[in-house]
């Protein structure tokens, strides 16, 4: 099933991409957006893109709202342009804003959103622009935002991109419901997230993320998608490819040999060894003179650690035995069967310095080689008389990996 949903996915996503191809007009306000979004997440299109857009953007007529989105978003995500073309943008510009920005009949640059992003990045990127039509522009926005329609999420949110471009910020006044929202929404929250957390906070997803992209993918694995046009395409499929590849990275991470549950695993028991003393000496240092914990033999380190490992792991089986080895057979202390490691604890004392337990731990390696569920062995050596002359060497001398078996040993405290 989980090959089945992967192809699917894969065939729609070049089903987005032909649809782009094959709808692509430039220069033009969606045609800018779509480069913008795919760039802005860090997804590569075909080179041929870019390129149309380069070569055709000086030659644009900057009289019209929508040639000064298309090259805003130009300016935006290409830093090749010439003087003349900013000061080209910049007069086409002065004239926009000196226009009536809320007509009666709302045919105007500001009730497009992607005009107006467009705009608003020119904006933020055009060298020419003069402070005084900044000024309009952010009085255009501020004054916008009451206009706007909060129920047209994709428009609303689109628009607050816009404002926020110019250091202006939207809010919505209510709350989103994943489950409610289009699949066009679902990406374009993704897209936002992705790009801009501040925005997705102050719009109220920020904090939804992980299941913004789970309602994400189940809305398009089991639903017929066609996009209106290249802006919508765009954004699908640059949240689409994101929440596929993530998914698929974790998978690996997840499932790999020495994957990301056992690389966390495996930090997490350094760090519980590496301060296991601290921990003990606090133990020490009861309020009210109380009777202090002890830790005389190394039972008592067995008991202390069980209950670390017990805080931190849900699957923890002490007293696992090992096959037999040159006749013998041999306990091991702790067994956290889903990460596949051993954890062997022991304690020097007077008879047990490092020779000794050097000894042990050859006989421990080889004997917990064969376990069937042991894949890697940390063996830790609690040393707090110093017992140890030279930890480091016992620890480079005996942790090693090899083929489907890796050895941790770590002594701990070093130098006391």
């Amino acid at each position: 099933m989980k090959d089945l949903l992967i192809k699917s996915f894969g065939r729609q996503l070049q089903d987005l991409l032909d649809f782009m191809i094959n709808n692509w007009a430039w220069p033009s306000p969606e045609a800018g957006f779509a480069l913008y979004v795919c760039q802005k997440a860090k997804i590569e299109l075909p080179p041929s893109f870019a390129a149309k857009a380069l070569t055709t953007a000086e030659s644009c007529r900057l009289d019209q709202a929508p040639m000064l989105a298309a090259v805003g978003y130009h300016f935006s995500i290409c830093n090749q342009q010439s003087a003349e073309m900013h000061e080209q943008w910049a007069d086409g510009f002065s004239r926009l804003v000196s226009r009536n920005a809320f007509p009666v009949d709302r045919e105007s640059f500001f009730f497009r959103p992607i005009e107006l992003l467009g705009i608003s990045r020119g904006v933020a990127c055009c060298t020419q622009v003069s402070p005084q039509d900044i000024a309009r522009l952010q009085q255009i926005v501020r004054e916008g935002e009451s206009r706007a329609d909060m129920r047209n999420l994709w428009a609303f949110s689109i628009g607050a991109l816009a404002a926020r471009s110019i250091s202006h910020e939207w809010s919505l006044k209510h709350a989103i419901q994943l489950s409610s929202l289009s699949l066009e929404e679902l990406a374009l929250f993704k897209w936002i997230c992705l790009i801009d957390q501040q925005q997705a906070d102050a719009i109220g997803i920020g904090a939804n993320e992980a299941s913004l992209e789970e309602t994400l993918l189940e809305q398009i694995s089991v639903s017929a998608y066609w996009p209106m046009d290249t802006a919508r395409a765009a954004v699908i499929y640059a949240a689409l490819k994101n929440s596929i590849t993530r998914h698929l990275k974790t998978e690996i991470e997840e499932n790999w040999q020495t994957g990301r549950k056992s690389k966390d695993a495996l930090a997490l028991l350094r760090t519980l060894c590496s301060r296991f003393h601290l921990f003990a000496v606090q133990l020490q240092r009861r309020h009210d003179n109380r009777q202090a914990v002890g830790i005389c033999d190394e039972y008592d380190v067995q008991d202390l650690m069980h209950a670390l490992l017990k805080f931190h792991f849900n699957d923890v089986r002490a007293e696992e035995y090992t096959p037999s080895y040159a006749g013998t057979s041999s306990r091991t202390d702790f067994l956290l069967k889903q990460e596949q490691i051993v954890i062997e604890a022991k304690m020097t004392r007077k008879g047990l310095g490092q020779k000794e337990v050097s000894k042990q731990l050859i006989i421990d390696k080889e004997s917990y080689r064969s376990h069937p569920d042991c894949k890697t062995l940390v063996c830790f050596v609690y040393d707090p008389e110093g017992r140890c002359g030279n930890p480091i060497a016992l620890e480079n001398d005996l942790s090693g990996e090899q083929e489907d078996y890796k050895v941790i040993v770590m002594v701990a405290p070093k130098g006391t």
